[in-house]
């Protein structure tokens, strides 16, 4: 898959456009909530965003402390295996 110009080569060696969208925006949704990773536009920076769907809000607070804790020590894991 060729990210830059959204093309992907079939099985039989033709390249074709993806049709995904063209934001640098992965989203990944869960059960009670999401999370949306990107770059930032102006620093050399990742920006993570948490989102929780529960209506209650001690609830909703817990859920993304979790989620939180959960995506941050799944990147501590990926920067000890990089040093």
């Amino acid at each position: 898959m060729d990210v830059l110009n959204d093309t992907v080569e079939t099985d039989d060696g033709k390249t074709e456009k993806t049709g995904l969208p063209t934001s640098n925006v992965l989203k990944f949704f869960f059960e009670d909530g999401w999370v949306a990773v990107r770059p930032s536009g102006t620093e050399p920076k990742i920006k993570f965003y948490f989102f929780s769907t529960d209506p209650d809000r001690k609830t909703a607070d817990a859920n993304m402390s979790a989620l939180k804790s959960e995506v941050f020590a799944l990147l501590d894991g990926y920067k000890e295996a990089l040093k």
